[in-house]
């Protein structure tokens, strides 16, 4: 299983980040622009840099941003698949994670973001930390709203930071599954 690590998201990588590169300044819909200063287009208009503002990290008035952070749980869409994935475990194969063949089946906030989750040591208190429990072999995302990074829960109680394209999974629904069991899970 390859492993992500988590890291800063950076403005300069951010399709709103801008800089004025001409040596006067102009306006633009109702700002001044300074020479060769940088500016945000992500709002309603746009807003230029301050000096304080951090050079690299995104400021914390960026408008992408998502206090508190979303968290999804993905589950195994069907018994059928989760029985075929039990199946390749007790043969000795280690299943690959595809997003295919999960579903979402849990939608919340939480205030941990995704650095400390990838430093949590302890696996006891990290349900006490997101507000619920999270099963083995389910994928937990957490997104800040500039990029979401997903979590791979094995079978040895290990967190593991993954690739996941949570478009593949877009249309999947929890099939099989009773609205009972499905509210366990998250009990």
């Amino acid at each position: 299983m390859l492993e992500v690590k988590v890291r800063q998201t950076k403005c300069t990588f951010c399709p709103y980040h801008h800089r004025h590169a001409e040596a006067c300044g102009t306006k633009l819909k109702g700002v001044y622009l300074r020479p060769f200063s940088h500016y945000c287009t992500g709002g309603k208009r746009p807003r230029v840099f301050k000096p304080k503002d951090p050079k690299e990290k995104v400021p914390a008035w960026c408008p992408r941003r998502i206090a508190p952070c979303a968290v999804r749980v993905y589950h195994y869409k069907s018994p059928d698949t989760e029985l075929l994935q039990s199946l390749l475990r007790g043969g000795g194969i280690e299943p690959y994670v595809s997003a295919a063949d999960y579903a979402v089946c849990y939608e919340s906030h939480t205030d941990i973001s995704a650095e400390e989750l990838q430093n949590e040591v302890s696996f006891l208190n990290l349900s006490d930390r997101l507000g619920f429990p999270l099963h083995p072999w389910e994928v937990l995302e957490i997104d800040d709203g500039l990029h979401p990074y997903f979590f791979y829960l094995d079978d040895e109680l290990r967190l593991h930071c993954i690739h996941f394209r949570k478009e593949d999974c877009g249309r999947n629904t929890l099939t099989g599954f009773s609205a009972k069991e499905v509210a366990q899970w998250r009990e």
